[in-house]
């Protein structure tokens, strides 16, 4: 491994070591911030240490140089996708192949040697955006299974949603909302105003008040209204509405 090639004392050693441990312990417990910020204070230790015990080994300028090198790719496992984090990784090995013949004092044996750090540390992190990417495509597969659910039994019970931005009066229907209203012939309102006009007069002032109190500053926890609706050609039609303020 690379911290057995330069001369640095078992000090230096156990913080590579239990850095990189601690990292992939909490990777495996799905702390994967965590384990980023432990792999980047365990890189920092080491040259902070190497710096004050070797200042004039040439390994020691490599290995603070390659701890700059691989933060991009620490912090791509917490912000991109996994796409993104293969290519940093392929990106950072190009770079070291090239580094020796952009920078002369350091020779291509000593690049070569730190490839192990490079590589140990750029599988714990792939590792870590990988664990990180099933997890977001189980929580997304979760969410669309829940919305599914949610939209079978609103059609099964002839149900819908809606939601109603107080501030515009705008009115905003679910798919089923458009297909109840349309098997009258008719169009959802888009206003609360549009809705009162469609409400039964003798409806209005229990819907009015039922509004005032939700809002108001003895508001309830939920609004929930049983009234009627006019449909075309003067038929009235019963309706229940519930709603709570978000």
């Amino acid at each position: 491994m690379f911290v057995n090639r330069i001369p640095l004392d078992n000090e230096l050693r156990w913080v590579v070591f239990v850095g990189l441990a601690v990292g992939l312990g909490l990777n495996f417990s799905g702390r994967y911030r965590l384990a980023n910020l432990a792999i980047i204070l365990c890189m920092f230790m080491v040259v902070y240490l190497s710096a004050a015990a070797y200042p004039e080994i040439e390994s020691t300028r490599l290995f603070g140089i390659l701890v700059w090198l691989t933060i991009p790719l620490v912090i791509s496992t917490i912000l991109c996708e996994m796409t993104a984090v293969l290519v940093i990784s392929v990106g950072n090995f190009l770079f070291m192949l090239i580094f020796p013949w952009w920078m002369a004092s350091i020779s291509y044996e000593l690049m070569g040697s730190s490839l192990e750090y490079v590589g140990i540390l750029s599988v714990i992190l792939i590792f870590t955006a990988y664990q990180r990417s099933q997890i977001e495509q189980d929580r997304r597969r979760d969410v669309e299974e829940s919305e599914q659910r949610l939209r079978l039994a609103l059609d099964s019970a002839q149900m819908s949603t809606w939601h109603w931005m107080i501030e515009t009066d705008t009115l905003t229907w679910s798919n089923e909302g458009y297909q109840i209203w349309g098997k009258y012939g008719q169009q959802p309102p888009n206003s609360y105003q549009a809705y009162l006009q469609m409400v039964h007069p003798h409806d209005l002032i229990r819907i009015n008040k039922a509004v005032d109190a939700l809002l108001g500053s003895v508001a309830e926890e939920w609004f929930e209204a049983r009234h009627r609706v006019k449909r075309p050609y003067g038929q009235w039609a019963w309706l229940e509405t519930k709603g709570h303020v978000l």
